[in-house]
């Protein structure tokens, strides 16, 4: 048995204007494309149907519009109770996803087409205010987002023309530093992932061709520096037996402070005369390997130090405790 239900529809100056409104909110209309939007409106609503009333009616096949004079809207849009429908070559309202002149759209179950975030089979789409499925880069809501050709939104790491960008898993586009996997990565305002030497906040860092933070020692332009925990560039310090400058590079076969460093960027340690040798005195804990010249930090702890001349600590294979150089 048929089901019928009766609905009011619009007469046509109501029709076409509403409907214009709905199209022309999801553009952004320069004066240079005002025209062009003007006659996408004019056509879309040139299309529609004109119904002032009428009968929905249900068979095996689903649903269509009866009209007054028993003609039955066909490749149409239209209004009813406030809500847009779209009807197939057959007069058959269409559910689902619906592609019209190369633009798809989404109707729902019962038939109203759909604006807005809409998850569908798991993904996220957008839906414009004229309900057309967006693709590509968006900003929606002042938060930037991606969607593939198929209008899936985007969420990690995507390849666009312009470089690589990350989408959190809301699919809002990341900026800033980021720590993806374990690893860091900066992102420019714009969202493109940056490589190479990148000067942020004041502060040199290193992010290698895959976009990841280096940190500890780098050679780049044949020069040698060195990046702490924080990737941050080291300047004006010992890092160890080496030196790095004001501009990070390790200093090579020159004296820094009194101490002489060699072609490989190490402190040479010299050595001293024999008479001086066998008066110095140094200290060590037992069981260690190093031997101590000044009451650093380290021999400080030492709690019953050992003291012998410098040539028998040296002969015992000791070496020089690093806070003492």
């Amino acid at each position: 048995m048929e089901k019928t239900r009766s609905h009011g529809f619009a007469f046509a100056a109501l029709f076409s204007s509403l409907f214009a409104l709905v199209i022309a909110a999801c553009f952004y209309a320069t004066p240079a494309h005002a025209d062009e939007q003007q006659s996408k409106i004019d056509s879309r609503a040139l299309s529609m149907s004109i119904v002032s009333g009428g009968t929905w009616i249900h068979e095996t096949q689903g649903w269509w519009i009866k009209k007054p004079d028993g003609s039955y809207p066909k490749n149409e849009w239209v209004l009813a109770d406030n809500k847009i429908y779209r009807f197939n070559a057959s007069g058959w309202m269409q559910t689902g996803w619906v592609k019209v002149d190369g633009q798809w759209y989404y109707c729902s179950r019962s038939g109203d087409l759909q604006t807005g975030w809409k998850k569908l089979s798991g993904k996220w789409y957008y839906l414009a205010a004229d309900g057309a499925m967006q693709t590509g880069k968006q900003e929606i809501d002042k938060k930037t987002y991606f969607f593939k050709s198929s209008g899936a939104m985007v969420t990690g790491w995507n390849k666009e023309s312009d470089g690589w960008h990350y989408y959190a898993g809301s699919g809002a586009m990341k900026t800033g530093w980021q720590k993806v996997g374990g690893k860091w990565y900066y992102l420019a305002d714009s969202g493109i992932m940056k490589t190479g030497w990148q000067q942020i906040g004041g502060t040199w860092y290193y992010l290698n061709g895959s976009g990841a933070m280096k940190t500890g020692w780098l050679k780049s332009g044949g020069k040698w520096y060195y990046l702490n925990g924080s990737g941050a560039m080291q300047t004006n310090r010992w890092i160890g037996d080496y030196y790095v400058g004001s501009d990070g590079v390790m200093a090579t076969n020159t004296t820094i402070d009194g101490y002489r460093v060699g072609s490989d960027g190490k402190w040479i340690k010299q050595t001293q005369s024999a008479s001086t040798q066998n008066t110095s005195m140094v200290t060590y804990a037992s069981g260690s390997s190093v031997y101590h010249t000044k009451n650093c930090r380290s021999a400080a702890k030492i709690n019953n130090p050992i003291t012998v001349s410098l040539s028998k600590a040296q002969s015992m294979g000791l070496r020089l405790c690093k806070n003492c150089a």
